[in-house]
């Protein structure tokens, strides 16, 4: 098993279908959402950190960057999503080793944070690893308009910065 960081545009096409088809079994698909009324435009992860058994991926961590401002200060944040590990992997600390790798990565982007969204559940999980839980406003856009995210959890983590993160973050796009 070995952990890879690749930009989203090298990923073979077999990479890819094992990436979708991880992200498949982890999180509920487009067509579930848009039924709830929460049809979200998500921002595509510019690189993919996985843990690769063989050929086929059984962790991920995907990253972003992106430019956005807190309290109206343009700030470099580190975007972590699609957390994931498949079924017949978890218990073994493959996300935990991911999202540690995900921060040393981060750490040579040199971001001042780093950014993640989850559902309630995992905020033990990810506070556990260093993560703490941001209540102040997000803003986002979402089909060109800026409004506040509110569909789950958001969590920081501090990288570059000092001190203590609050007040209004606003990711300049869609979250990831």
């Amino acid at each position: 098993m070995t952990f890879r960081v690749r930009e989203a545009s090298e990923l073979s096409a077999s990479e890819s279908a094992s990436l979708r088809r991880l992200d498949a079994e982890a999180f509920v698909s487009e067509d579930e959402i848009d039924l709830l009324g929460r049809k979200m435009e998500w921002a595509p992860p510019r690189w993919h950190l996985a843990c690769w058994n063989n050929d086929e991926a059984i962790c991920h961590v995907g990253i972003i960057l992106r430019t956005g401002t807190l309290n109206g200060v343009e700030v470099a944040i580190g975007g972590v999503g699609g957390v994931a590990t498949s079924p017949a992997s978890q218990g073994k600390g493959l996300s935990s080793e991911g999202l540690v790798r995900a921060l040393d990565f981060l750490k040579e982007l040199s971001v001042d944070f780093g950014l993640l969204i989850c559902r309630e559940e995992l905020i033990p999980f990810y506070r556990k690893r260093g993560w703490n839980l941001y209540t102040d406003p997000v803003a986002i856009i979402q089909s060109g308009k800026r409004t506040f995210f509110s569909l789950s959890s958001v969590m920081v983590c501090p990288i570059g910065i000092a001190s203590k993160i609050e007040g209004t973050i606003d990711l300049n796009g869609p979250p990831w």
